[in-house]
C-alpha cells in the first residue's frame, strides 16, 4: 500500500481520537459510494450467473432454459489451478559447515542457515499450511479471483496465552509434604493465521489503480463484543453500541454486511441474541488504525 499516515487535524472543540474516527467515515462513505456505483453491478451479475439465476426482466422473450455455463467455468478452473498442496522447498543459505566452524560461528553469536535447519523450515511450512486448513481457503479464494477478479487473503498472527491452576507439593517442617494452589500462565497460541476475506467486506482508496498504490483499505466485519473487549487494539470499548441496539431508522442493517445483494436485497434480519459490533478495520502503511 501507499505510504501514508492517518494525520488530521482536529477541529476546535475535536479530539484527536474522533477527528481520525470522522475521516475513517468519510473515506469509507467514499469508498463503498465508488464501489456501489462501478463495481456491484458486475459482481451481482457474475455471481448471479454462477448461481444459475436468470434475470427475465433483462431478456423477457428468452425460454426459462439456463444453461449455467458460468458455473461449469468456474468449478472447472479450480482444481486446475489447484489440484493438489504445494510441494515446499526450503534451501539453506550456507553449506553444511564443519564442527570446528559451528562452533566458532555459534561462540561469536552469529546464526548460519544449515541444510539442518532449512529441512525443519520445510516440515514447518508444510504443517502450518495443513494446521491452517489452506486447501479449503485457497479454494474460496480462487472462487473469488474467478468469479469478482478479486480475492482478498487477510494474514494475521494468533497470539493467546492461558492460565493453568497446578497443585504443587510443599516440603515443611518434619518432610511433612502440603500442597498449594499454583497459577501458571504460559503460551497457547503463536501461529500464523489466513482468513479469506470477502470482496464484499473490503473497501479500497477509490484513487488507487491497485493495492499496491491504494492509500488506504478498510475491512467491514461483524464482530462478537466479548472478541473486541479482549482485543489490545481497540480502545473505548466501553463506548460501543451493539448493532442489534442501532436506531430504528437503521433497523435494517445487513447481518451478512453487504452480502444481501447475493440474496437479492432480501438478506436475514439481525440476531438479537447475538452481542457483536460493527467494526470498520481502517489499514494504511500495513498498519491497523
Amino acid at each position: 500500500m501507499a505510504k501514508t499516515t492517518l494525520k488530521t487535524q482536529a477541529k476546535k472543540g475535536e479530539t484527536p481520537s474522533v477527528a481520525a474516527k470522522n475521516i475513517v467515515n468519510e473515506r469509507f462513505k467514499r469508498a463503498k459510494s465508488f464501489r456501489e456505483t462501478d463495481q456491484e453491478e458486475i459482481w451481482k451479475r457474475s455471481y448471479n450467473n454462477w448461481r444459475g439465476v436468470l434475470d427475465q426482466s433483462l431478456y423477457p422473450w428468452r425460454s426459462k432454459l439456463f444453461i449455467p455455463w458460468s458455473f461449469t467455468v468456474v468449478e472447472t478452473i479450480i482444481p486446475k489451478v489447484f489440484a493438489r498442496d504445494p510441494k515446499w522447498r526450503a534451501v539453506s543459505r550456507d553449506p553444511a559447515p564443519a564442527p570446528q566452524q559451528m562452533e566458532q560461528e555459534q561462540m561469536s553469536g552469529y546464526q548460519i542457515s544449515t541444510p539442518s535447519q532449512a529441512s525443519v523450515v520445510q516440515n514447518l511450512l508444510s504443517y502450518q499450511w495443513s494446521r491452517m486448513g489452506m486447501r479449503l481457503k485457497m479454494y474460496d479464494y480462487i472462487k473469488d479471483s474467478l468469479m469478482y477478479s478479486k480475492g482478498y487473503a487477510k494474514v494475521t498472527w494468533n497470539f493467546k496465552t492461558r492460565t493453568k491452576t497446578t497443585m504443587e507439593p510443599v516440603v515443611g517442617k518434619d518432610d511433612e509434604i502440603t500442597f498449594k494452589e499454583v497459577r501458571k500462565s504460559d503460551v497457547y497460541c503463536d501461529d500464523p493465521n489466513v482468513e479469506i476475506v470477502d470482496p464484499f467486506d473490503i473497501y479500497v482508496d477509490p484513487d488507487a489503480t491497485s493495492l499496491k498504490d491504494a492509500a488506504y483499505l478498510i475491512h467491514r466485519k461483524m464482530v462478537p463484543y466479548a472478541q473486541v473487549k479482549d482485543n489490545v487494539n481497540y480502545k473505548n470499548v466501553e463506548q460501543i453500541q451493539m448493532a442489534k441496539n442501532k436506531p430504528t431508522s437503521n433497523a435494517y442493517l445487513d447481518n451478512d454486511l453487504n452480502e444481501e445483494t447475493r440474496y437479492n436485497n432480501s438478506a436475514p434480519t439481525v440476531d438479537n441474541y447475538k452481542e457483536e459490533v460493527e467494526i470498520l478495520e481502517y489499514w494504511e502503511c500495513d498498519r491497523l488504525s
